[in-house]
């Protein structure tokens, strides 16, 4: 059986956007605040979910000793483009204004994802500077962490 990695804190949650809301996880460490991750899982925008990219979200809110927000978007065919990526936006501009209850530093709020083109650089008012992905999609797949 393979374990899955702890960090000091897991729970589900409900991002707001317009229209309705997101469903998201947050990972916390235990020292806070600290840098926040919104991190988004790949999938070509079509497939992935906040189960298929649990391990990694843990394993980076534990090797970051970061908050990480990992947001489930909408996909399509159900929701058309460009609605993922409006929903990233959106997700990013709450957790901007929502850091101090995330436990995060609101001078330290990156973006990364398991395939970062999706973003193009892009970004808006109200979202900080562009972020460094954290990790690329290589995946601990066949669970050789402790």
């Amino acid at each position: 059986m393979c374990l899955l990695p702890q960090p000091a804190a897991v729970a589900d949650t409900q991002i707001p956007i317009p229209g309705g809301a997101l469903a998201a996880r947050l990972y916390r460490p235990t020292r806070r605040p600290t840098g926040t991750l919104m991190y988004f899982h790949g999938g070509g925008w079509v497939a992935g979910d906040l189960y298929t990219h649990d391990r990694l979200a843990r394993t980076l809110a534990i090797e970051l000793e970061a908050v990480v927000v990992s947001v489930d978007y909408r996909r399509p065919p159900e929701a058309a483009f460009p609605c993922a990526f409006d929903d990233c936006f959106a997700a990013t501009r709450w957790a901007a204004s929502s850091i101090a209850t995330l436990g995060g530093d609101a001078a330290r709020l990156g973006v990364g994802a398991t395939a970062p083109g999706k973003f193009g650089g892009g970004r808006g008012p109200g979202v900080p500077g562009p972020g460094t992905p954290a990790r690329g999609p290589a995946l601990d797949l066949p669970c050789n962490r402790p």
